[in-house]
C-alpha cells in the first residue's frame, strides 16, 4: 500500500478539482493530485519512462511492495 497524505483544499478548489477530474476522465480529485504530482516531479521524462513508472506504482500496489526505510533495511540484513 502506499503512503496516504491528507491535503486540505478550498470550497472553490475542490470544485474546480472535481469539474477538472470530470472533463479529463479521472475517477477522481486523488487522481488529479497524483496526476499533477507526476507532471511536477518527473517534468523532464519522456511519456514513455512515465508510463513505466506508472506501471511500475501499479504493480507495487497490487503486490503490497512498499515499506519504509527501516522496513527496507531490516529486510537487506536477513
Amino acid at each position: 500500500m502506499g503512503y496516504q497524505v491528507n491535503v486540505r483544499l478550498s470550497e472553490e478548489m475542490k470544485q474546480r478539482a472535481e469539474e477538472y477530474a470530470k472533463e479529463y476522465g479521472f475517477s477522481n480529485i486523488q487522481e488529479v493530485i497524483k496526476n499533477s504530482l507526476r507532471k511536477e516531479l518527473y517534468e523532464n521524462y519522456s511519456l514513455d519512462d512515465i508510463k513505466k513508472i506508472e506501471e511500475f506504482e501499479s504493480f507495487c500496489d497490487e503486490y503490497n511492495l512498499y515499506a519504509s526505510e527501516e522496513e527496507l533495511f531490516e529486510s537487506l540484513k536477513k
